[in-house]
Formats: C-alpha cells, structure tokens, sequence
C-alpha cells in the first residue's frame, strides 16, 4: 500500500491519475488508429463483433500489456535500488517483486472497473461471462510474478537487464495483439503469435469482459500449466541467486 501511494502521493488529483492514465491512453489510440487510420476493429474478419466499442477493446489490452510492462521494467531494478534491504538477514527479499507485481494489479483493476462500467454505459449491460476474468488474471498473476523473480534476480548480475526490458515491453505492444485483432495476422503468422502469453490473456479477456464469451478451456488450460510452471522456476533461480546478491552489491 506504502508503494501504491507513493506514486500519487503530491499530486493534485492523486489516485485519480489511476482512472485517468489507462483512459486517456486509450482515447488517444483510439484516435490514432479509428480516425487518422481508419481502423475498425474486425470488420467482417472470423467473427469478431464489430459493433464494441473501439476505445473499450484496446482499453483491454492497452491494461494488461501494462501490467507486464510495468513488472519488467521495475523488477529489473528491484534488488538493486533496494541494495540496504540485502544486508538486513531478516528481511525478506522476495516481497520485493511481489509488491512490484501486486501494485501494477492494482491499476489493472482499477482499468478494469473502467471497461465494466464503460460497457455498461455503451451497451447498457455488463457481459455476463464478466466474472471468468478472474481465471484468466490468476495465471497471469504467476506468469508476471514468475517474470518478476527472475529478471530482480538477473538484474542483480547482469545492469543491461534494465535497458532490454525497456526495448521488449515496448515490442510487445506491437508483437501482441493490443491494437489489431489477432484476425488481422496472415493466417501463417498466428501460431507464432499464440506462442506469446500475452496474446492469450488479451484474447480471452476481450471474449469474457466485452465478447460475451466464454474462454477457450483449452488455451487457457495451457495458459494455467505454462504459468505456474514460470512462477515454480522464476521462484527457484531467485532463491539459487540470492545468496550472492551482497557479495555483488
């Protein structure tokens, strides 16, 4: 909580700048990608309802891109910007990425209060496979917490870990399906993109949250076995490094 508030802590509108950021980052990849390019999300492409709201459907994925992003690029720095937390024995250092990981859930809840409420105004109706979310974020909790441990543990040894997280949250964006359906992929491409966990959190978020659909028990399936197994090994080298994070600080 201490965490959660230092961010807005000073700042005139305080909290509300967690409502407003996804917001307005959303409006302007509306703009960018409705009117100046003209974009309309799956228009007559493999189903994909066409009438959602545009702002909506990358609020989605623009939320949990965020998270990930947000996770990578702090955990990186975790052990090292908390370099006095190291030589305390009884301390423990593994709360770290999970303060990182649980504050940047916050704001995607928070995100998703918005396309809930947004979809009830729009739509007049909350999607009633709304509440299947929930099995779609715990996964994607362990896979971010995984991802957290180890790149704290990494950044510790290796400092460029900071500058290539920044790179590849960035590609993400674009390497995911966050501002174009996966419909819009060339048909030989799309196993690739599958092969991104992101793609499937987003994917099967938009079904549940705005698609009235229920996930892909399958996929999701993969998505659960896959993440707990990053979580059990992220866990496991942060443990195995641990012991010489003083020796390197």
């Amino acid at each position: 909580m201490r965490d959660f508030a230092a961010r807005y802590r000073g700042a005139t509108l305080g909290i509300a700048w967690a409502f407003l950021t996804p917001l307005l980052t959303a409006l302007i990849f509306t703009f960018v990608f409705s009117a100046v390019f003209r974009l309309r999300w799956g228009a007559g492409t493999d189903g994909d309802p066409p009438n959602t709201s545009f702002t909506l459907i990358l609020l989605v994925g623009i939320l949990l891109h965020a998270m990930l992003a947000e996770t990578m690029n702090r955990a990186a720095s975790a052990i090292v910007a908390n370099a006095s937390y190291v030589k305390k024995v009884v301390f423990p250092l593994g709360v770290l990425p999970v303060v990182i990981v649980v504050g940047a859930l916050i704001n995607t809840l928070i995100g998703f209060l918005i396309v809930i409420a947004g979809h009830l105004i729009l739509d007049g109706r909350i999607a009633p496979t709304a509440p299947l979310v929930v099995l779609i974020l715990t996964p994607y909790i362990c896979l971010t917490l995984g991802i957290a441990f180890l790149l704290a543990a990494f950044g510790v040894y290796l400092r460029d870990i900071g500058q290539m997280t920044s790179f590849l949250s960035t590609a993400l964006m674009f390497l995911s399906p966050i501002i174009y359906p996966i419909s819009a992929v060339p048909e030989p491409f799309r196993p690739i993109m599958w092969l991104n966990p992101l793609t499937i959190v987003v994917e099967e978020s938009r079904n549940v949250l705005l698609f009235d659909r229920t996930p892909d028990w399958g996929t999701l399936g993969l998505l659960w076995v896959g993440s707990i197994a990053m979580l059990a090994v992220g866990w496991w080298v942060f443990k195995r490094l641990r012991v010489g994070f003083a020796d390197v600080l």
